[in-house]
């Protein structure tokens, strides 16, 4: 069954998009890897509901909230009706029942009792997968007694292997031995990097340019030349520097062609010719944060300096080789092996004096040196690295966006910071005019009651008039009583 880690991180990407987390570059299903790797197990019953929530934080810093697909990644291994004709469930019990079938052919031998089965590999890591896979195998009545996890069972394969194969005549004819070495070359446009080939190899294979726009337009796989009792490997590049070519798809050339080697490589060399130009630095820069990342390969990295016509004298190169350490982009590589040649094209050295001389310089220096181990990338991190990379220009323009989105935070928070000090003005005229209303109903409420008392006031004033004239009216009516007229006439006096 074609089936493995990368087939679960497929279906992994796939159902996280249900949360709009898409995923879909080299470098982002890298990322895919590594949550399945920190979040990712095995539901025993993957049918039973769940609340199960984890997050995990993002290289950006970014932190997403992960359901119930971290468990459903891992149902890619089990569920036919994903990518896939069977689980590993139904693999696992068709192997041990043909092998119990095998058995009968040899009675002699008697039956296989129930085994161990032993899981290896770095997808069999996933939290509950033993306990999962037995409880399949045994709706599925398969004879086994135990699934176990072995120990470091993502390199265990490999581990078991290197026990097996020096036993087996067959491997002899494909072991890389200490006189194979794998060479890959780099560096500037019209620095001599073809030419280099051609003098280590001692032969035209490899096309020389004369102009300044590089001819190799990708990479030259060559083949391996027995020189001087050594099996040499030359992978030529793209040049440096060339205009024709976006830097960004020269970076993935470039890590295309190491993918190319089997085995490893035994030694990077970086060619540049007469001076340390600019061209170097930025290639240096470039390769530092790419292809260089990783501080392992250090040890596998040659300077040569071609057209040197002083390669002779050790006195000249070790001051060339000081002025080179005086550089500040050459700083990560001071530990770095310099040699200085004179790779004169054929019409120049046309019997080959030079180019035999710079052959001999070169492959002392990788006897010394580089022969006795290769260096093996991590396919998935040189990637993500290659895919992540960005020119000078696009690190200028991430950083005055951000500069730009700094500026508009700042902005924002200070329109936000005005806007909330207009709603505080706002809603201070709204109460202070809610309070005069209230006073403004206050004095009309008075008012009424003012005009409502005065009212009053003037119809008990008439009534008592009213009244006052009837008594008189009354009293005049009972005669002459002299002193009734006195009275009256002080009330008539005072009423005046």
């Amino acid at each position: 069954m074609d089936l493995g880690g990368r087939h679960v991180d497929n279906h992994f990407a796939d159902i996280l998009r249900e949360d709009g987390l898409i995923f879909s570059s080299t470098s982002e299903m890298e990322i895919v890897r590594e949550i399945k790797e920190h979040v990712s197990h095995v539901q025993l019953d993957p049918l039973s509901p769940t609340n199960y929530h984890r997050s995990y934080e993002l290289p950006d810093g970014n932190v997403i909230n992960i359901g119930n697909q971290t468990y459903r990644c891992a149902e890619t291994l089990f569920n036919s009706n994903l990518p896939h004709e069977y689980g590993i469930q139904q693999l696992v019990d068709q192997s041990i029942k043909e092998c119990i079938e095998i058995s009968k052919l040899f009675p002699e031998d008697g039956d296989i009792p129930p085994l161990d089965i032993l899981l290896v590999g770095g997808s069999t890591k996933m939290p509950g997968l033993e306990k999962r896979l037995a409880k399949e195998l045994t709706k599925l009545k398969t004879p086994f007694r135990n699934v176990i996890g072995a120990n470091d069972r993502s390199n265990y394969t490999w581990l078991q292997g290197a026990t097996i194969a020096p036993h087996l005549e067959s491997m002899n004819l494909t072991w890389m031995t200490r006189s194979e070495v794998n060479i890959f070359l780099f560096g500037k446009t019209k620095g001599g990097k073809s030419t280099l080939c051609n003098v280590l190899s001692g032969t035209e294979d490899y096309e020389e340019g004369n102009l300044s726009k590089s001819t190799t337009t990708n990479h030259q796989l060559g083949k391996n030349y027995n020189v001087d009792e050594l099996e040499l490997f030359l992978m030529d590049t793209i040049g440096f520097g060339d205009t024709g070519i976006d830097p960004k798809e020269l970076i993935k050339k470039t890590a295309a062609a190491i993918l190319d080697f089997n085995g490893g490589i035994n030694v990077f060399i970086f060619v540049y010719e007469s001076c340390f130009g600019k061209v170097e630095r930025d290639a240096l820069d470039m390769l530092k944060d790419t292809l260089f990342a990783d501080q392992a390969i250090i040890n596998h990295i040659l300077i040569v300096r071609t057209k040197f016509e002083d390669f002779d004298d050790p006195s000249a190169c070790d001051a060339d080789i000081a002025a080179l350490n005086g550089i500040e982009h050459f700083a990560p590589y001071h530990q770095c092996p310099v040699a200085h040649v004179d790779n004169r094209t054929y019409k120049i050295d046309p019997g080959g004096a030079a180019r035999a001389q710079s052959r001999v310089i070169i492959l002392n220096h990788i006897r010394q040196r580089f022969i006795h181990s290769s260096y093996n990338p991590n396919l998935d991190q040189l990637m993500h690295r290659v895919d992540s990379w960005k020119t000078v220009e696009e690190r200028l323009e991430d950083q005055r966006q951000e500069t730009l989105r700094l500026e508009m935070e700042v902005r924002l928070r200070e329109e936000e910071a005005n806007m909330r000090l207009e709603q505080q003005r706002l809603e201070a005229l709204v109460r202070e005019k809610e309070e005069r209303q209230r006073q403004l109903e206050d004095i009309k409420r008075n008012l009424g009651q003012y005009i409502k008392s005065s009212v009053a006031l003037e119809s008990t004033k008439a009534h008592v008039d009213q009244l006052q004239d009837k008594i008189v009216k009354e009293i005049a009516d009972l005669g002459g009583n002299p002193f009734l007229r006195a009275v009256f006439k002080n009330l008539d006096q005072k009423k005046v």
